[in-house]
C-alpha cells in the first residue's frame, strides 16, 4: 500500500470523525475499535501548531487552513481578504485572522477539535449507558409469553385441584350461601399461594 500524504490522511481522519459524530447523534453505538480511537484522540495532547507562516500557492493555503481550494478562491474575492505579499506568498496568520473576523467556517483549531472529541465521547458513553438501561428494563415478547404460559398453567392446575378434587365432597350438603363462602375462600387461598410463589 502506498503512503498517503499527511494532508490527505488528515482530511480522511476528519471525515471519519464527522461520520462518527453523525452516527452517535443518530443514536447508533460505536464499535470497540471506534470507541478506543476516540478515547486515544481525546487523551492525546494537542500537537503544537506546525503550520508555516507563508505559503506559495492557494492550494497550500487551503491545505494549511483545512478548507478546499475553491473556498479560498471564493474568499479571496472579498474586499477584506488578505492580499499576497510582494513576493507572491500568502500569510497564513493573516488568513486565519480574516477567517475569525469574517466568521468564515474552516476546520476547527486543535483545541476545538479536542473539545468536540471529548463531547462526542461523553455523548457516546451516555447513549450506551441509556441503551444498556433500556435493555435491562424491557423484556422480549418471547420471555413475556413464556412467563404468562407458566403462570396460566399454575393457576389452571391449582383451580382444578381445588374445584374438581377437594371441594365437591365438602359442598354436597351445604346451602347456596355456604357454597359461595367456601368457593370464595378457595379462590382466595389459590391467589395467596400464587402471590407467595408457593404453587
Amino acid at each position: 500500500m502506498t503512503d498517503l500524504p499527511a494532508v490527505l490522511a488528515q482530511k480522511l481522519l476528519q471525515h471519519d470523525i464527522a461520520n462518527l459524530v453523525r452516527r452517535v447523534q443518530q443514536g447508533q453505538p460505536l464499535t470497540p475499535a471506534e470507541r478506543s480511537m476516540l478515547q486515544d484522540m481525546a487523551a492525546a495532547p494537542a500537537a503544537p501548531p506546525s503550520s508555516p507562516a507563508l505559503v506559495g500557492s492557494f492550494v497550500e493555503l487551503a491545505a494549511v487552513l483545512r478548507v478546499t481550494r475553491r473556498t479560498i478562491q471564493t474568499w479571496r474575492k472579498r474586499s477584506d481578504a488578505p492580499r499576497p505579499t510582494a513576493a507572491g506568498f500568502h500569510e497564513v496568520e493573516a488568513w486565519r485572522e480574516f477567517m475569525r473576523q469574517a466568521r468564515l467556517a474552516g476546520q476547527c483549531n486543535p483545541e476545538e477539535a479536542e473539545l468536540r472529541l471529548r463531547r462526542l465521547l461523553a455523548e457516546t458513553q451516555e447513549r450506551e449507558m441509556r441503551l444498556q438501561a433500556r435493555r435491562a428494563l424491557y423484556v422480549s415478547r418471547a420471555e413475556v409469553w413464556a412467563e404468562w404460559s407458566r403462570v396460566k398453567a399454575r393457576v389452571t392446575r391449582l383451580l382444578r385441584e381445588k374445584f374438581e378434587q377437594e371441594l365437591p365432597g365438602v359442598l354436597v350438603e351445604l346451602e347456596a350461601a355456604e357454597i359461595q363462602s367456601v368457593n370464595q375462600r378457595a379462590i382466595d387461598e389459590v391467589l395467596t399461594w400464587l402471590s407467595q410463589g408457593e404453587a
